[in-house]
């Protein structure tokens, strides 16, 4: 199963799980697997965050629109009721 962050949720700390109550954030809480994020490579910042907080890069890849380096995170879901790999 996928779900994807909406547009409106990005830039608000959505990979942390800051917004437990928005919809498309339930993922969170659900029977996912793997929670997937996206961000630009060269953001070391933002990607050190994440790494920080046990998420790990899965693949590399570019933009689809824009052709820059993107990173593909994932996250295994330790809060809902699937159990994790």
């Amino acid at each position: 199963m996928c779900k994807n962050v909406q547009l409106g949720w990005r830039a608000h700390r959505a990979g942390q799980g800051q917004f437990p109550n928005a919809p498309s954030l339930n993922m969170l809480r659900a029977d996912f697997i793997v929670i997937r994020l996206r961000v630009v490579k060269p953001n070391t910042r933002a990607v050190h965050f994440y790494q920080s907080r046990g998420w790990r890069v899965n693949r590399e890849f570019l933009h689809e629109k824009f052709g820059h380096v993107m990173l593909e995170m994932i996250k295994f879901n330790e809060t809902g009721s699937a159990s994790s790999q």
